[in-house]
């Protein structure tokens, strides 16, 4: 399983509803959008959300959504900066999980294989000469 980078989060939209007044330094909620490259598999999504929840769990309270190879969140202009570092760290640290969780499914894989395979040369001997 390759890698997933994560390209530079771009914003991509303010959330005009949720504008407070600007003389409180409080301009409302931005999106910010990258690229992740190469598009994750539904497995490594999954390890994302896991190590996602734990972040958010410490307080951390980035949410990001995952659609094909686009990542996208919703912050705060003062957390935008923080939301990033922790969506960045969530993906660094889902590549040798979800690698490391396909190989043990890999391997499960080819043990139920093997399997199949010692099954079915036992009945080719057993009926070899036909009933």
């Amino acid at each position: 399983m390759a890698d997933v980078q994560c390209g530079k989060f771009e914003l991509i939209r303010q959330n005009p509803q949720l504008i407070i007044r600007r003389d409180q330094n409080q301009t409302g909620n931005l999106t910010f959008r990258a690229r992740l490259i190469p598009a994750p598999s539904d497995q490594w999504t999954t390890v994302f959300h896991e190590y996602q929840a734990t972040e958010c769990g410490l307080g951390n309270l980035a949410v990001a959504r995952i659609e094909g190879d686009v990542i996208e969140f919703e912050v705060s202009e003062a957390g935008s900066q923080a939301a990033a570092e922790v969506i960045r760290r969530c993906v660094d640290r889902t590549n040798p999980e979800a690698a490391k969780r396909q190989a043990a499914r890999q391997k499960q894989h080819e043990a139920q294989q093997k399997q199949v395979d010692e099954e079915w040369r036992r009945l080719q001997d057993k009926f070899r000469d036909g009933l």
